[in-house]
């Protein structure tokens, strides 16, 4: 799962591959049978449908929603300063994207 907040997950695919899309129902599955899910969201990524620009765009609001939710939590569960939980986002999501493989195809 890619990202998770108010029991919403979702999760983008780069691998079309069904085993991979099998292996995600399931985990969806058993989150939502633990009670830890209601919704489920995937998104695959077809290229031939999709514009590449309007994928990159849609990523960096993911990531994006993402720096916002760590600054937060580094805020609230950590009592870290504003200041220096926005640095720490930033630099965790840095090296997120720079060490993934699947995210070099988009950036």
């Amino acid at each position: 799962i890619d990202c998770y907040k108010n029991r919403v997950a979702f999760e983008l695919e780069w691998n079309n591959k069904t085993e991979f899309y099998d292996r995600d129902l399931n985990n969806f599955r058993i989150l939502n049978e633990l009670d830890c899910i209601s919704l489920g969201i995937i998104l695959q990524s077809y290229f031939s449908f999709f514009d590449l620009r309007v994928l990159q765009i849609f990523t960096l609001g993911i990531f994006f929603w993402m720096y916002l939710t760590i600054t937060k939590s580094l805020e609230n569960a950590f009592l870290i300063e504003k200041n220096n939980a926005k640095i720490s986002a930033a630099v965790f999501l840095f090296i997120l994207i720079w060490t993934s493989g699947p995210l070099k195809i988009v950036f």
